[in-house]
Protein backbone atom coordinates (compact mmCIF):
# COMPACT_ATOMS: atom_id res chain seq x y z
CA UNK A 1 0.00 0.00 0.00
CA UNK A 2 0.74 3.47 -0.63
CA UNK A 3 2.70 5.08 2.43
CA UNK A 4 4.09 8.13 1.88
CA UNK A 5 4.87 10.99 -0.69
CA UNK A 6 8.04 13.13 -0.98
CA UNK A 7 8.81 16.74 -3.01
CA UNK A 8 12.08 17.77 -3.17
CA UNK A 9 11.29 21.07 -5.10
CA UNK A 10 8.38 23.09 -5.32
CA UNK A 11 7.96 23.26 -9.00
CA UNK A 12 6.67 26.69 -9.47
CA UNK A 13 8.18 28.26 -6.83
CA UNK A 14 11.62 27.27 -7.40
CA UNK A 15 12.28 28.23 -11.41
CA UNK A 16 16.19 27.03 -11.39
CA UNK A 17 14.45 23.16 -10.22
CA UNK A 18 11.81 23.32 -13.08
CA UNK A 19 14.43 24.54 -15.65
CA UNK A 20 16.50 21.37 -14.82
CA UNK A 21 13.26 19.26 -14.77
CA UNK A 22 12.54 20.41 -17.83
CA UNK A 23 15.50 20.08 -19.40
CA UNK A 24 15.71 16.43 -18.87
CA UNK A 25 12.47 15.52 -19.61
CA UNK A 26 13.10 17.14 -23.13
CA UNK A 27 16.80 17.46 -23.87
CA UNK A 28 17.55 13.79 -23.63
CA UNK A 29 19.84 14.92 -20.07
CA UNK A 30 19.78 11.39 -18.84
CA UNK A 31 22.65 12.61 -16.58
CA UNK A 32 20.53 15.37 -15.47
CA UNK A 33 17.70 12.82 -14.92
CA UNK A 34 20.37 10.94 -12.92
CA UNK A 35 21.07 13.74 -10.62
CA UNK A 36 17.57 14.48 -9.77
CA UNK A 37 17.36 10.92 -8.39
CA UNK A 38 20.55 11.55 -6.68
CA UNK A 39 18.85 14.66 -4.95
CA UNK A 40 15.61 12.64 -4.17
CA UNK A 41 17.52 9.84 -2.96
CA UNK A 42 19.21 12.02 -0.44
CA UNK A 43 15.97 13.48 0.70
CA UNK A 44 15.01 10.70 1.38
CA UNK A 45 17.40 9.31 3.61
CA UNK A 46 17.63 12.50 5.28
CA UNK A 47 14.16 11.44 6.44
CA UNK A 48 15.41 8.30 7.73
CA UNK A 49 13.74 6.10 5.93
CA UNK A 50 14.88 2.51 5.84
CA UNK A 51 15.19 1.04 2.68
CA UNK A 52 12.08 2.56 0.85
CA UNK A 53 10.91 0.92 -2.36
CA UNK A 54 10.91 3.34 -5.09
CA UNK A 55 8.53 2.13 -7.81
CA UNK A 56 9.05 4.13 -11.27
CA UNK A 57 5.26 4.68 -12.88
CA UNK A 58 5.75 3.43 -16.31
CA UNK A 59 5.78 6.25 -19.54
CA UNK A 60 3.55 6.10 -22.17
CA UNK A 61 5.27 4.16 -25.48
CA UNK A 62 4.77 7.13 -27.21
CA UNK A 63 6.62 9.42 -24.15
CA UNK A 64 9.73 6.47 -24.44
CA UNK A 65 9.90 7.40 -28.41
CA UNK A 66 9.54 10.77 -28.39
CA UNK A 67 11.95 11.59 -25.06
CA UNK A 68 14.39 8.70 -25.69
CA UNK A 69 14.50 7.46 -22.06
CA UNK A 70 12.42 6.18 -19.54
CA UNK A 71 12.79 9.16 -16.73
CA UNK A 72 10.80 7.44 -14.11
CA UNK A 73 12.69 4.31 -14.07
CA UNK A 74 16.51 6.36 -14.19
CA UNK A 75 14.50 8.46 -11.26
CA UNK A 76 13.69 5.61 -9.76
CA UNK A 77 16.72 3.60 -9.75
CA UNK A 78 19.66 6.83 -9.01
CA UNK A 79 17.20 7.51 -6.11
CA UNK A 80 17.04 3.92 -4.82
CA UNK A 81 21.20 3.45 -4.98
CA UNK A 82 21.91 7.23 -2.94
CA UNK A 83 19.92 6.25 -0.10
CA UNK A 84 19.97 2.60 -0.08
CA UNK A 85 16.42 1.58 -0.97
CA UNK A 86 15.09 -0.88 -3.57
CA UNK A 87 14.42 -0.38 -7.23
CA UNK A 88 11.28 -1.95 -7.92
CA UNK A 89 9.86 -1.58 -11.37
CA UNK A 90 6.61 -3.65 -10.66
CA UNK A 91 4.02 -1.80 -12.35
CA UNK A 92 3.24 -2.30 -16.23
CA UNK A 93 0.96 -0.34 -18.49
CA UNK A 94 -2.13 -2.26 -19.50
CA UNK A 95 -4.18 -0.33 -21.18
CA UNK A 96 -3.77 2.98 -23.07
CA UNK A 97 -5.01 6.14 -21.13
CA UNK A 98 -7.01 8.46 -23.51
CA UNK A 99 -6.05 11.92 -22.95
CA UNK A 100 -9.55 14.18 -22.11
CA UNK A 101 -9.48 17.89 -21.19
CA UNK A 102 -11.05 19.59 -18.64
CA UNK A 103 -12.25 22.91 -17.87
CA UNK A 104 -11.10 24.70 -14.54
CA UNK A 105 -15.25 25.37 -14.08
CA UNK A 106 -15.83 21.46 -14.20
CA UNK A 107 -16.17 20.03 -10.62
CA UNK A 108 -13.30 18.91 -9.06
CA UNK A 109 -13.86 15.05 -8.88
CA UNK A 110 -14.46 14.97 -12.53
CA UNK A 111 -10.79 16.84 -12.99
CA UNK A 112 -7.99 15.06 -14.56
CA UNK A 113 -4.30 16.19 -13.68
CA UNK A 114 -1.46 15.34 -15.78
Amino acid sequence: AFHRALACWDYWAQPASREHVLAAKHHRRKDLVQHLGRHLGGALARLAVERPILVPVPSHAARLLERGLDITAILARSAAERCGGEYAPVLRRTRWVVKRKFTASAPVNQRQSR
